[in-house]
């Protein structure tokens, strides 16, 4: 779900701090989002300079500093039915 908002966000020409508590989970959102920027790449929706300015709005991080400066935090959950 995160993901999905980072993109949403980047694509509207906003600059997007996607932030999760690990490298390794910014990285795993970071591969969906250019994973479906791809897939519309493939099937005409996006043009290729699209897809590279919206990921180029994108900074990942497992750092909270850089979000310091940030005038909006949208935060977002899994939440696990037990």
């Amino acid at each position: 779900m995160g993901s999905g908002i980072a993109q949403a966000m980047a694509a509207a020409d906003y600059q997007v701090v996607l932030h999760d508590i690990s490298d390794l989970l910014v990285k795993k959102s970071f591969g969906t989002i250019e994973k479906h920027l791809s897939a519309s790449v493939e099937k005409g929706k996006l043009a290729g300079q699209q897809k590279a300015a919206i990921l180029g709005r994108i900074t990942p991080t497992s750092s909270l500093e850089i979000t310091k400066d940030c005038d909006l935090v949208i935060e977002s959950i899994v939440e696990i039915k037990q």
